[in-house]
């Protein structure tokens, strides 16, 4: 079964808002990496932040292009208490029809 983009999307918001990454968890590949705007996580290390960070919401997402090895779009981002908004462009490589390396580059907005 092919992995789709919007599903890995959902699942990360939804890790997100629920502190649980367990579902995240069955996406990613043992080898995943993410690549932020300040920072580059482990796979553990990115299921950790997933599950810690109950202030971050993503919405909005927008697929431009997705096949069996790369996906990319984009979300919003809103952190609570003042922390910041954002339009994220996010790309994503594929291996073993997991998602195995995550890049996103954020455009802070105004409220």
């Amino acid at each position: 079964m092919t992995i789709k983009a919007i599903d890995v999307c959902e699942a990360w918001g939804q890790g997100f808002l629920t502190g649980n990454s367990d579902p995240l968890a069955e996406m990613l590949h043992d080898d995943f990496i993410f690549v932020g705007p300040t920072t580059t996580r482990s796979r553990e290390e990115t299921l950790h932040w997933v599950s810690s960070t109950p202030e971050m919401r993503l919405s909005d997402t927008e697929i431009l292009y997705e096949n069996d090895e790369v996906f990319v779009g984009f979300h919003n981002v809103v952190r609570s208490e003042g922390r910041g908004t954002g339009r994220a462009m996010f790309f994503a490589r594929l291996k073993d029809d997991k998602v195995a390396y995550w890049r996103v580059q954020l455009a802070p907005t105004s409220d």
